[in-house]
């Protein structure tokens, strides 16, 4: 799942380590150079890359504007979470509408014709 956040825009690896609550355990094992765990992590990183860059290459070429529209919307969710100490607590409100504004800006944007 975190390394869906290193081809993803707006979504962050160590933000997805720690809600899978192993980002202690990875960082520990990269101070401590505890190979096994490293090597664990690297491969499941390098795994998930391929599958995910898979994914989203299928979306593109069959679902382009809903592809574009949520990748839109990720950028702008992501500037909430940024200043999410603008106002405690609504950060989950602004996400969801910068994801929604994300969404019908993209599908505007794709359904002109030229």
């Amino acid at each position: 799942m975190a390394s869906a956040a290193l081809i993803l825009p707006g979504i962050s690896g160590s933000l997805v380590f720690l809600l899978l609550g192993v980002y202690a355990t990875v960082t520990t094992a990269i101070a401590n150079i505890q190979i096994p765990i490293i090597l664990v992590v690297g491969s499941g990183i390098a795994v998930g890359m391929l599958l995910t860059s898979k994914l989203v290459r299928y979306l593109f070429a069959n679902f382009t504007i809903y592809t574009y529209a949520v990748m839109i919307g990720l950028v702008a969710g992501s500037v909430i979470v940024v200043y999410s100490e603008i106002e405690p607590g609504g950060s989950l409100i602004g996400c969801g509408i910068t994801f929604i504004a994300g969404l019908v800006i993209a599908y505007l944007l794709g359904s002109i014709r030229k």
